[in-house]
């Protein structure tokens, strides 16, 4: 059985929580960028298999990492952005291939400022929707 992404966070964060004791948020993030730009020269240079894997392998457990040190739940906010994705407009391919959103006046849920009640409050309004 595989395991959830609740239980693979609880499991990277204890991990990371005993070897790096001094990481900060801003330190993640900037390993987290040239791990990033690792993933885009393996992709570059055609590379499959675990040299790839790998590479994303670090962007995410990066990425679980800055949640945490931030005190940010990671599902939550993975809940909350596709809900912006899904209600966005997207754009034609920039010539790297990069779509975008379309840039333009932002939606009722992207002018709150959020707080968590009133972001939980917001999601489950919309989440219900979906169901």
């Amino acid at each position: 059985m595989s395991r959830t992404l609740a239980e693979w966070m609880k499991e990277i964060t204890e991990w990371q929580d005993s070897i790096f004791t001094q990481a900060t948020p801003l330190s993640a993030a900037i390993h987290l960028t040239r791990e990033a730009l690792e993933v885009q020269q393996s992709v570059k240079l055609g590379e499959k298999g675990w040299e790839l894997d790998l590479e994303l392998a670090d962007v995410f457990l990066l990425t679980v990492g800055i949640a945490h040190l931030a005190g940010i739940d990671l599902e939550a906010a993975i809940d909350l952005k596709m809900f912006h994705n899904r209600n966005r407009t997207w754009g034609a391919p920039d010539a790297d291939g990069v779509v975008e959103h379309v840039r333009g006046p932002k939606t009722l849920v992207e002018v709150f400022v959020f707080d968590s009640e009133s972001e939980n409050l917001i999601k489950n309004i919309f989440m219900e929707d979906e169901k």
